[in-house]
């Protein structure tokens, strides 16, 4: 068959750097679905604050936190080096729905903002303040540093909008309204996938 034959790369290459990877948590990012090697990692534009407060956070141990970020490195080099890519894909390069392998990496970096929720009540106010202008900046340089056609203007500026939204939330979150929080984060995760799904 087409897929019988093992043919290892013999130089490695990068396809892209790891800010266009990271960019791709973007909301209403193209679903890449030819050969173009994208990774499809969208999971919400919350993920940019929680994994700094992760970080930041004194609560998680500093091994733990080497080992999860390792464990990104990793998906981010097979993401984007030819070779690593390659194994991934079973020793052949995939026909379409590049890097299949996605799916692990969404449910990691997940798990890793959850681990940040979980100790959001001893987290400072200010810590979640850096974290959002923080998240800010990588939008703002993205937009400089990135450019790739089929990525609208508009997209940096409706993550920013999220990422404020998310950020204001996590206050009223800390001031302990608690179930006000709880609706208002469903509908806003509600209205962001489906922005990101139309």
């Amino acid at each position: 068959t087409a897929s019988g034959k093992i043919n290892f790369p013999k130089t490695l290459t990068r396809y892209f750097s790891f800010v266009t990877i990271f960019k791709r948590h973007l909301i209403n990012t193209p679903v890449s679905l030819g050969l173009d090697h994208m990774p499809n990692i969208y999971c919400g534009v919350a993920v940019f604050i929680f994994f700094l407060l992760y970080l930041a956070c004194r609560n998680i141990p500093v091994k733990e936190k080497a080992v999860y970020c390792g464990l990104l490195l990793i998906f981010f080099a097979s993401f984007s080096i030819n070779a690593l890519n390659f194994i991934w894909h079973g020793f052949h390069y995939p026909n379409s729905l590049p890097c299949r392998q996605s799916f692990i990496y969404i449910f990691l970096m997940l798990f890793i903002c959850f681990r940040a929720y979980m100790y959001l009540d001893e987290t400072p106010k200010k810590y979640v303040a850096i974290a959002f202008w923080g998240s800010i900046c990588f939008v703002l340089l993205a937009e400089k540093l990135v450019t790739q056609e089929h990525f609208h203007f508009i997209v940096y500026y409706v993550a920013i909008i999220f990422l404020a939204a998310y950020a204001g939330l996590m206050y009223l979150y800390k001031d302990g309204k608690r179930t006000v929080c709880g609706f208002l984060a469903l509908t806003l995760v509600a209205v962001e996938a489906s922005i990101n799904m139309s």
